[in-house]
């Protein structure tokens, strides 16, 4: 259910209807793939024979809540409200063959905000979540299960609305902070699973998403004005940016088949994903203007009416191996293709060189079941988010002109075209052949000890190394050009460089009436030149478009500790059954602050940063700790109230609300005729964001039912 479009966002599932989440950062098998940083899989509610039913309410608000203290990126916020409710259901429709499962979850969220120099307006969220599940048992080996889910959610949004990085330092009206987003997502799946006698088990799934969205202004100021921003001063008036709508598809078929071979498990499996995204984005009047003097002004202008589509064919083998009672072998293979199609409905980039290889060991000294000693090697691709696809092969347009007068009263003749990106319905990428994909390789080797009946210990390492990036980049002809980031037609930009070490100690005690807990502490170093998919020490939210190393001159002093390296890391949850009715509950967080640096602006492009000194060299965000705290109540009166609990949540005790990102442009332009650094940002070093204030919130479950 993830976004196939950018991959920041999915599915927002009811709260009842979550049973157990599991997440698979590493070492996976080959039957997992198509992710670099790690898999989430939820486990789901399924209905039963004994009927029953359960409500919920969760509830926080301004008063509950200390102050905050906002940073550069935030708006003043005077108040707020959220109260999260729901109800379930789940039984037998035919008893012992076909059950339910139901739940609906609505929430809704407020925040009074301030837009400076005219008041506070209402920042408002609600969503509707709802689930269903049937489970058909039409034979003692098979079993069916159909699911529906979805999220329809309306916003009334107040701030940038996914334009800019900072919020301007005045605005002449308020329009241009003002949005309206309507967005939401329905998915349905059916899942069947046939075991055949002792040796093999035939599994099977079809699934499709569908995702909309349309954001436009929420005033008809909003809607009908262009954006107008005199960068002299960053003063906004106007209406909002853009109008935009988007619809995106996910479907999917795959099917496995598990054999028990004596000492061999083996497991195959096909699969075939469809991922489709139409979008239209259309800028208000001519466009995004900028003046940047009395006589200069500039227009960007984005029209796009695009279509593009990800086919992901999957074929992957894997066997574990039982060669003695100590010693358990795994191997296996993957290989996953992608095949881009945009303007013209053919294809228009493919990747097929996915081979993907998975080793693992895993040998048990000692007692039989009291430790272990495990290794693993891997190789991961990223399937790609169509962000990029969408600019290089699905037809954008974006031009840029320049007016000597206002262009909001100017003749449309008078404006001076400098120059289109791309031309509207025309691919402006070709094919680039031999396109090697995105991956990384990963080498895992640990210990795992059992002390006692309960308490587990473990110490693992792990070291990741990125081998190659698609992304694009601006030749030193001013051209835009796409492909693997350092070779070909990108070989002007630096190797991109990745490396993940880490050494990480576990112990954790479960299964134990009263007490269960787990601690762990890592110690890592991420350095490289390349952030990641996202660039995110320039804030951005744009897949394989990696604003830090798209021209040559951003390679200089480019190499160091990446923003998120954080060099120690501590963390423990844990549970305490204090009556048998009373439970308290922890979680708490403490970790290094992040590597610091120094930007200054690019010739070429103003919003694109260089390094002024050794990236990650100029200190760190201070250490942050987070401290949280559940106390629960049981409510269980039998036979009525089967379960029940009210909640009481204590989020961020102590209230430190320390820096958590800070401003690192020390300069905003650069002097075209001897290429110093001019325009100090007077936020330099200033804090963008801080942590979340205390605050407390109130909570109430019940069941019914046997």
């Amino acid at each position: 259910v993830t976004d196939p479009s950018l991959a920041a966002t999915s599915t927002r599932l009811p709260y009842n209807f979550v049973k157990e989440i599991q997440v698979k950062e590493g070492g996976y098998e080959a039957e997992f793939g198509k992710a670099l940083g790690g898999i989430v899989n939820v486990v789901t509610h399924s209905g039963g024979n004994e009927l029953q039913a359960g409500v919920f309410a969760y509830l926080t608000n301004g008063t509950l809540a200390a102050d905050g203290r906002p940073g550069l990126l935030d708006l003043t916020l005077r108040d707020f409200a959220t109260y999260d409710v729901g109800l379930s259901a789940s039984g037998p429709v035919l008893r012992d063959r076909l059950w339910f499962f139901a739940a609906y979850n609505p929430s809704f969220e407020t925040r009074d905000l301030e837009i400076p120099g005219f008041g506070f307006h209402e920042d408002r969220l609600v969503s509707h979540r709802f689930a269903g599940k049937l489970t058909w048992q039409p034979s003692e080996n098979t079993s069916v299960m159909f699911t529906a889910f979805g999220d329809p959610t309306r916003h009334h949004l107040v701030g940038l609305g996914g334009f800019g990085s900072q919020n301007p330092a005045q605005l002449l009206n308020p329009d241009p902070l003002l949005w309206f987003s309507r967005r939401g997502s329905v998915s349905l799946s059916a899942q069947s699973r046939t075991v055949l006698g002792s040796r093999a088990v035939i599994e099977g799934s079809i699934a499709r998403t569908e995702q909309t969205e349309e954001n436009r202004g929420d005033t008809e100021r909003a809607m009908s004005e262009p954006l107008f921003q005199d960068s002299r001063t960053n003063t906004w008036s106007g209406g909002v940016w853009a109008q935009r709508s988007s619809d995106i598809t996910r479907a999917s078929a795959r099917i496995a088949a598990t054999m028990f071979l004596k000492s061999h498990t083996v497991k195959t499996g096909v699969e075939y994903e469809e991922n489709v995204w139409n979008e239209m984005t259309a800028t208000n009047g001519p466009g995004i203007i900028q003046q940047t003097s009395d006589a200069a002004f500039s227009v960007n202008r984005i029209t796009s009416d695009i279509e593009v589509r990800n086919r992901v064919p999957t074929v992957y083998v894997q066997d574990s191996w039982q060669a003695t009672r100590r010693l358990t072998l795994n191997g296996g293979i993957r290989w996953d293709g992608q095949y881009l199609i945009g303007v013209g409905d053919s294809v228009a980039q493919s990747v097929t060189d996915q081979f993907q290889p998975r080793l693992g060991i895993t040998f048990q000294p000692g007692e039989l079941g009291s430790q272990k000693v495990f290794a693993s090697y891997g190789r991961f691709y990223e399937q790609l988010p169509l962000f990029l696809s969408s600019l290089e092969h699905g037809g954008a347009e974006q031009c840029f002109f320049f007016y000597a007068t206002d262009p909001r009263t100017a003749d449309p003749a008078e404006g001076n075209l400098i120059t289109c990106v791309n031309e509207a319905g025309v691919a402006r990428s070709p094919k680039v052949e031999g396109l090697d994909g995105q991956h990384f390789d990963e080498f895992t080797l640990g210990y795992e000890r059992a002390l006692g009946s309960s308490l587990k210990v473990a110490l693992r390492g792990v070291y990741r190394t990125l081998r190659a990036v698609i992304g694009v980049g601006i030749t030193p002809t001013l051209e835009t050009a796409a492909g693997n980031t350092g070779r070909g037609a990108l070989d002007f930009l630096p190797e991109p460089e990745r490396n993940y070490a880490a050494l990480e100690l576990t112990a954790g005690r479960f299964g134990d009436n009263r007490l269960n807990f787990q601690v762990s502490y890592t110690l890592s170093r991420t350095h490289g030149n390349y952030t990641g998919l996202f660039a995110s020490d320039v804030r951005s939210t744009l897949p394989n478009w990696n604003a830090g190393l798209q021209l040559a001159e951003q390679g200089t002093n480019s190499t160091g500790l990446l923003p998120n390296d954080r060099t120690h890391v501590l963390k423990a949850v844990g549970s305490y059954r204090v009556t048998d009715r009373f439970t308290a509950g922890t979680f708490f967080t403490w970790q290094t602050g992040t590597p610091l640096s120094e930007y200054g602006a690019s010739i070429t492009n103003p919003f694109f940063p260089v390094f002024l000194i050794e990236r990650g060299s100029a200190g760190r965000t201070p250490a942050i700790w987070d401290l949280n705290l559940r106390l629960a109540y049981d409510l269980n009166r039998p036979p009525v109230l089967s379960r029940g609990r009210i909640v009481l949540d204590l989020l961020h005790l102590g209230n430190p609300r320390t820096v958590v990102v800070t401003d690192q442009f020390r300069f905003l332009g650069r002097d075209m005729d001897d290429g110093s650094h001019i325009f100090p940002n007077p936020s330099f070093g200033g804090a963008l964001a801080h942590q979340p204030p205390m605050t407390v919130r109130l909570g109430i479950e019940m069941g019914f039912g046997r």
